[in-house]
Protein backbone atom coordinates (compact mmCIF):
# COMPACT_ATOMS: atom_id res chain seq x y z
CA UNK A 1 0.00 0.00 0.00
CA UNK A 2 1.54 3.28 -1.42
CA UNK A 3 1.75 5.84 1.29
CA UNK A 4 -1.22 8.29 -0.73
CA UNK A 5 -3.83 5.37 -0.01
CA UNK A 6 -2.62 5.22 3.72
CA UNK A 7 -3.33 8.75 3.91
CA UNK A 8 -6.72 8.17 2.41
CA UNK A 9 -7.72 5.58 4.55
CA UNK A 10 -6.71 7.39 7.67
CA UNK A 11 -8.83 10.46 6.46
CA UNK A 12 -11.40 7.86 5.93
CA UNK A 13 -11.22 6.56 9.01
CA UNK A 14 -11.35 9.68 10.94
CA UNK A 15 -14.11 10.99 8.75
CA UNK A 16 -16.50 7.92 9.30
CA UNK A 17 -15.27 8.29 13.27
CA UNK A 18 -16.36 11.89 13.22
CA UNK A 19 -19.56 11.14 11.46
CA UNK A 20 -20.62 8.35 13.89
CA UNK A 21 -20.16 10.49 17.02
CA UNK A 22 -22.43 13.32 15.11
CA UNK A 23 -25.14 10.42 13.62
CA UNK A 24 -25.09 8.93 17.55
CA UNK A 25 -25.41 12.55 19.06
CA UNK A 26 -28.23 13.46 16.78
CA UNK A 27 -30.45 10.14 17.23
CA UNK A 28 -29.70 10.57 20.99
CA UNK A 29 -31.49 13.72 21.39
CA UNK A 30 -33.75 13.40 17.86
CA UNK A 31 -36.55 14.48 20.55
CA UNK A 32 -35.20 17.25 21.73
CA UNK A 33 -34.25 18.62 18.03
CA UNK A 34 -34.59 22.12 17.05
CA UNK A 35 -35.73 22.91 13.83
CA UNK A 36 -33.80 26.15 12.76
CA UNK A 37 -36.17 29.27 11.34
CA UNK A 38 -34.37 32.59 10.40
CA UNK A 39 -35.53 34.99 11.99
CA UNK A 40 -36.95 37.86 10.81
CA UNK A 41 -34.33 40.60 11.52
CA UNK A 42 -30.59 39.08 12.35
CA UNK A 43 -28.90 40.83 14.93
CA UNK A 44 -27.14 44.01 13.98
CA UNK A 45 -23.75 41.95 14.71
CA UNK A 46 -24.42 38.73 12.49
CA UNK A 47 -24.68 39.00 8.91
CA UNK A 48 -27.11 36.96 7.28
CA UNK A 49 -26.15 35.04 4.31
CA UNK A 50 -27.60 32.86 1.97
CA UNK A 51 -30.56 33.48 3.77
CA UNK A 52 -29.30 31.42 6.66
CA UNK A 53 -27.02 32.27 9.58
CA UNK A 54 -26.43 30.12 12.90
CA UNK A 55 -27.52 32.23 16.00
CA UNK A 56 -25.50 30.81 19.38
CA UNK A 57 -22.02 30.42 16.70
CA UNK A 58 -19.77 33.14 17.82
CA UNK A 59 -19.95 35.76 15.24
CA UNK A 60 -16.01 36.50 16.02
CA UNK A 61 -15.23 32.83 14.45
CA UNK A 62 -13.08 33.37 11.30
CA UNK A 63 -15.84 31.69 9.74
CA UNK A 64 -16.50 32.19 5.50
CA UNK A 65 -19.75 34.03 5.86
CA UNK A 66 -20.39 33.86 1.91
CA UNK A 67 -19.37 30.21 1.75
CA UNK A 68 -21.95 27.73 0.38
CA UNK A 69 -23.38 26.14 3.73
CA UNK A 70 -24.07 22.47 3.45
CA UNK A 71 -25.53 22.36 7.06
CA UNK A 72 -26.86 24.07 9.89
CA UNK A 73 -28.52 23.02 12.37
CA UNK A 74 -28.63 23.07 16.32
CA UNK A 75 -30.32 20.85 19.26
CA UNK A 76 -30.21 21.05 22.83
CA UNK A 77 -28.96 17.71 24.49
CA UNK A 78 -30.97 17.38 27.64
CA UNK A 79 -28.47 15.32 29.84
CA UNK A 80 -26.51 18.45 30.14
CA UNK A 81 -28.56 21.51 28.96
CA UNK A 82 -25.89 22.55 26.32
CA UNK A 83 -27.24 23.52 22.87
CA UNK A 84 -24.67 22.15 19.88
CA UNK A 85 -24.55 24.96 17.01
CA UNK A 86 -23.56 23.45 14.06
CA UNK A 87 -22.35 25.06 10.46
CA UNK A 88 -20.90 22.84 7.77
CA UNK A 89 -19.63 25.15 4.66
CA UNK A 90 -17.65 24.76 1.57
CA UNK A 91 -14.30 26.54 2.31
CA UNK A 92 -12.46 28.73 -0.72
CA UNK A 93 -9.54 28.60 1.42
CA UNK A 94 -7.02 25.95 1.29
CA UNK A 95 -7.19 23.24 4.03
CA UNK A 96 -3.83 24.67 5.51
CA UNK A 97 -5.32 28.06 5.78
CA UNK A 98 -7.96 27.23 7.28
CA UNK A 99 -6.68 25.52 10.29
CA UNK A 100 -4.32 28.19 10.97
CA UNK A 101 -6.88 30.76 10.84
CA UNK A 102 -8.88 29.10 13.44
CA UNK A 103 -5.86 27.67 15.19
CA UNK A 104 -4.39 31.24 15.84
CA UNK A 105 -8.41 32.51 16.34
CA UNK A 106 -8.14 29.98 19.20
CA UNK A 107 -5.38 30.99 20.74
CA UNK A 108 -5.52 34.34 20.69
CA UNK A 109 -8.89 34.83 22.06
CA UNK A 110 -8.79 32.85 25.13
CA UNK A 111 -9.63 29.38 24.17
CA UNK A 112 -7.45 26.48 25.56
CA UNK A 113 -6.62 23.78 22.70
CA UNK A 114 -7.39 20.16 24.12
CA UNK A 115 -6.86 18.55 20.79
CA UNK A 116 -5.07 18.46 17.16
CA UNK A 117 -5.24 16.55 14.25
CA UNK A 118 -3.23 17.79 11.27
CA UNK A 119 -2.70 15.45 8.68
CA UNK A 120 -2.63 16.32 4.93
CA UNK A 121 -6.22 15.93 4.22
CA UNK A 122 -7.77 16.02 7.36
CA UNK A 123 -7.64 18.74 10.54
CA UNK A 124 -9.28 18.98 13.63
CA UNK A 125 -9.00 21.35 16.39
CA UNK A 126 -11.27 21.00 19.93
CA UNK A 127 -10.98 24.09 22.13
CA UNK A 128 -12.50 25.04 25.40
CA UNK A 129 -13.17 28.59 27.24
CA UNK A 130 -15.03 29.09 30.17
CA UNK A 131 -18.06 26.29 30.18
CA UNK A 132 -18.03 26.65 26.36
CA UNK A 133 -16.43 24.02 23.79
CA UNK A 134 -16.09 23.96 19.92
CA UNK A 135 -14.92 21.42 17.61
CA UNK A 136 -13.54 22.24 14.25
CA UNK A 137 -13.30 19.70 11.79
CA UNK A 138 -11.55 20.45 8.24
CA UNK A 139 -11.40 17.70 5.30
CA UNK A 140 -10.36 18.06 1.80
CA UNK A 141 -12.38 15.83 -0.71
CA UNK A 142 -9.69 14.35 -3.14
CA UNK A 143 -12.64 13.55 -5.33
CA UNK A 144 -13.76 17.16 -5.70
CA UNK A 145 -10.90 18.87 -4.21
CA UNK A 146 -13.13 20.71 -2.25
CA UNK A 147 -12.17 21.90 1.59
CA UNK A 148 -15.01 20.88 3.58
CA UNK A 149 -15.08 22.76 7.54
CA UNK A 150 -17.55 21.59 10.07
CA UNK A 151 -17.49 24.26 13.35
CA UNK A 152 -19.87 23.03 16.22
CA UNK A 153 -20.11 25.33 18.73
CA UNK A 154 -21.39 23.85 23.21
CA UNK A 155 -22.97 26.65 24.94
Amino acid sequence: MDKEKAKLMVAGIVILVAAFGVVVLVFRNSANQVSYQPPAAAPAAVTPVNNAYLPGIPNTLPLEWSAKVLQNFQFKDPGTGKTQHTRVYISGKTIDADFFAFQKYLQTNGWTITATVDQPTSKELDATKDANRISITIVKDAKTNTVDVNVSYFD
